[in-house]
């Protein structure tokens, strides 16, 4: 049995990943489009790259992080430049 991972630990690996990665042109590109956009591009560009290729990340960007958890670590490192609006509608199904 593989041995189970900390979480503080884990996402400690996770945000020094996150902070090899430039965000701004993303940030500028996926403006006004839904956070999922931006989210896809980066895993794209960065998934099985050298900053996930690790035994904690195993190759994917966002492993350790939700969607709240992406938005607070963009939030505190970007400022003046990254914020998000929640916005919800229905749909007839």
């Amino acid at each position: 049995m593989e041995k189970e991972l900390d979480w503080n630990y884990a996402s400690g690996v996770q945000k020094e990943a996150l902070d090899k990665i430039d965000f701004l042109p993303y940030i500028e590109k996926y403006k006004g489009k839904k956070l999922w956009s931006l989210i896809s591009a980066v895993q794209d560009d960065y998934d099985n790259t050298e900053p996930t290729n690790n035994e904690v990340l195993e190759g994917c960007t966002f492993n350790w992080f939700d969607e709240s958890e992406i938005v607070d670590y963009l939030e505190k490192r970007y400022p003046d430049k990254f914020r998000t609006q929640e916005v919800s509608y229905n749909v007839i199904c």
